[in-house]
């Protein structure tokens, strides 16, 4: 069981600072980490997409060599987590244990700036703190002495993607930039800043915030468009005859509580294009962090006007499940009774009854005029997939930036949440691997990357205009 709460003094280089220590001993550690371990070598459907079993057991290895000694709670936390989002598996998430989050969150540690983050720099978003000799926009060069670019390559390694596009990792990284910080450098109460004004280096010293505080801070005084009754599915006609479709989403959930219903408003939608003769239509995906599959395939069948895969195939490695005594979600081995195992494919069970898998058959009115696809880092799982099929088909161009998910499929569906018996750290393991219909091998390991390339800086960020939006008209009259 965990040990009791201990405090400790600890005199640092940015001043005193008191903490709570969760220490745990060798033996939780190696208990929890064969539950880990095995869990995710018998269930997870990606562990070896982008690395062959003898990296994964040296990978291992290195977590097993590194816990034969008392450790803190956030450093076992932070090895589990690494090697976690090394998988790369942007649906494979774990989340901190709640006690420890519990006391980080109440405590004076959280830096009191939002940043924005673009490649290699960190730049001041929100100023939070009681400092207001400072603004918006100025570049970030250290943190408590460690320089800028030395701190992202460090905490970029806690953020899980599919493949190798980083432009998704820094999107999470940015909302959690605080967390991932006092996991790897610890707990401070005190940031000492380098900034870069004007081309001159500006010192200053902020005290840390409780998360609560920080996050009222940051609405008092960057309130927000209230965006919770606008649409989840918007379809208008712009200028110039063009025709824009955004899709916010293709949760279910999301799609119902906006009191709409998605194939209702695609029927309409493509309906309205028909009648108006329009022959140019942008598809906004941004930010579309994906949800029901029939979603995108339905999409899709509305643009390609000849039957298409969706899904070559849809794999899983088990059909039991042998952690129930860690998990509430109990129900999974009545799940698995759907999985088949794979003649052709030893160790390998497919699920056949989605009918995404089987061919897909287009509308009787198909669109057939120009497309124009929008995506960045936040369109991800569904709506990365339905970018994907239509870039195979030669359905669209695509504008923005690369998207966060995966150009050949992901790992999602099923997922399989488990909490470990003495940390109390839960992750989830998705179950099935997608494989999407595409064959393009310039994108292996990385999402659909655009025809045209517009990265989101913070210069795009802070402009009233829509860069992504303007080119993509444009784009029409070339």
């Amino acid at each position: 069981m965990m040990k009791s709460l201990i405090l400790v003094l600890t005199l640092n280089f940015v001043g005193i600072t008191l903490y709570a220590q969760f220490p745990i001993s060798s033996e939780e550690m190696r208990e929890d980490f064969d539950i880990f371990k095995n869990s995710i070598k018998e269930i997870h459907p990606g562990l070896y997409w982008y690395a062959d079993s003898a990296e994964i057991k040296r990978r291992f290895n290195k977590v097993e060599s590194s816990i034969n000694h008392e450790l803190e709670l956030k450093d076992f936390y932070g090895i589990l987590q690494k090697f976690y989002a090394g998988i790369r598996c942007g649906h494979s998430w774990m989340s901190m244990p709640w006690k420890w989050r519990s006391y980080i969150d109440n405590g004076p540690y959280r830096i009191p700036i939002n940043f924005y983050l673009e490649k290699d720099r960190i730049i001041v978003m929100h100023n939070l703190s009681n400092d207001s000799s400072f603004a918006a926009g100025l570049e970030v060069l250290s943190i408590n002495g460690i320089k800028s670019k030395e701190i992202l390559d460090s905490l970029i390694q806690y953020t899980p993607t599919d493949g190798y596009a980083k432009n998704r990792q820094i999107r999470i990284l940015a909302g959690n930039f605080s967390r991932y910080y006092q996991v790897q450098y610890g707990m401070d109460s005190i940031f000492n800043l380098q900034l870069k004004q004007e081309g001159k280096i500006k010192e200053v010293e902020l005290k840390g915030l409780p998360n609560d505080e920080a996050n009222q801070r940051s609405i008092d005084r960057y309130p927000r468009k209230d965006r919770s009754k606008e649409p989840f599915l918007y379809f208008s006609e712009l200028d110039n005859e063009i025709a824009y479709l955004k899709i916010k989403s293709f949760d279910k959930e999301d799609i119902k509580e906006h009191n709409q219903k998605y194939k209702k408003f695609l029927k309409r939608a493509f309906k309205k294009i028909d009648e108006k003769n329009l022959e140019r239509l942008i598809i906004d995906l941004r930010g579309n962090s994906g949800g029901e599959d029939n979603y995108g395939a339905t999409l899709a069948s509305h643009l390609i006007k000849q039957p298409f895969d969706y899904y070559l195939r849809m794999e899983a490695t088990t059909k039991k499940f042998r952690y129930n005594q860690y998990s509430r979600q109990r129900g999974f081995n009545t799940m698995g009774k759907l999985l088949k195992k794979d003649k052709n494919k030893p160790g390998t069970y497919t699920y056949s009854f989605s009918k995404q898998v089987k061919k897909q058959k287009p509308i009787k009115n198909v669109f057939e005029g120009d497309v124009v696809v929008l995506t960045d880092g936040g369109t991800f799982s569904a709506a990365s997939e339905v970018a994907s099929i239509l870039h195979a088909n030669n359905r669209a161009t695509f504008i923005g930036e690369e998207t966060g998910g995966g150009y050949y499929g992901n790992n999602s569906a099923m997922m399989y949440g488990i909490q470990l018996p003495n940390s109390r750290i839960n992750y989830y393991l998705p179950v099935i691997r997608y494989y999407v219909a595409v064959d393009h091998p310039p994108f292996i390991g990385r999402g659909l990357i655009p025809d045209i390339q517009i990265p989101l800086s913070y210069k795009y960020y802070t402009s009233d205009k829509d860069e992504i939006l303007e080119t993509a008209i444009k784009s029409f009259s070339k």
